[in-house]
């Protein structure tokens, strides 16, 4: 097929020029719409059905094995507008051991921590805490009766 000048096309469709040119730009911008609202949808399915762990690189892996060619940089751009953002599961770390040799120790309160006389029971808890230099461990000791705490000790690990 003939190319044919811009002039010659708008004196045979009979428009000038602007309006020729202003009816291409629509034109073109209506069928790119179409396109980008259908690979924005895709893009969605795809990070909601990866439960949102899914960043640019996986989805452009997902969607070129789909058959549509389409680069990085422009799915990166489209998560943006879309505020899709990637979320990384975090590790799971274990911080009980249950199966150890040592020796567990009685429950002598059951669950009566209402006391007669000061000193009687004490009670103790391990709990850790966020701070600007990494985890602390944070160990306390109360009073059951005043409950009052009796002893506190901090460290960077849980070991004696």
């Amino acid at each position: 097929m003939k190319a044919y000048p811009v002039t010659v096309l708008c004196r045979v469709m009979r428009v000038s020029r602007s309006g020729f040119y202003d009816y291409r730009r629509h034109y073109k911008n209506r069928t790119q719409n179409q396109e980008q609202r259908a690979l924005e949808a895709l893009m969605r399915s795809i990070f909601n059905a990866s439960k949102a762990t899914y960043g640019s690189r996986r989805i452009v892996e997902k969607l070129n094995s789909q058959g549509h060619n389409v680069g990085r940089y422009r799915v990166r751009s489209l998560m943006r507008k879309l505020k899709l953002r990637a979320k990384t599961p975090r590790r799971y770390k274990v911080t009980t051991n249950s199966n150890h040799s040592y020796r567990v120790a009685s429950n002598l309160v059951n669950r009566k921590f209402t006391v007669e006389a000061a000193n009687q029971i004490w009670t103790a808890d391990i709990t850790y805490l966020w701070t600007l230099e990494g985890w602390s461990y944070l160990a306390v000791i109360m009073d059951l009766y005043s409950r009052q705490i009796v002893g506190w000790a901090i460290n960077k690990h849980m070991k004696v």
